[in-house]
């Protein structure tokens, strides 16, 4: 479990990264590394606390990774 999870987390890093260099509205841009920072945040926090325990915690995790893989479709409309 823990090896997919690291899978998916460097996937959705690789993925911001691509997003990132592909995109040209410099908000888009903002909110992409914004959201990389969330993820670090929360990876920090979790190294001490049970992040992904709690329902609430988690529902705004992956709230998070939604939004972030849906900056996709920004690159791909061009």
């Amino acid at each position: 479990g823990l090896g997919l999870f690291l899978l998916f987390l460097f996937v959705l890093f690789r993925d911001n990264l691509r997003t990132y260099r592909l995109l040209d509205d410099e908000y888009l841009k903002v909110v992409t590394l914004s959201l990389a920072a969330c993820f670090i945040a929360f990876l920090v926090n979790g190294l001490t606390e049970t992040s992904l325990y709690y329902a609430r915690v988690a529902m705004i995790f992956w709230y998070l990774v939604g939004v972030s893989l849906s900056l996709r479709k920004f690159v791909a409309a061009k």
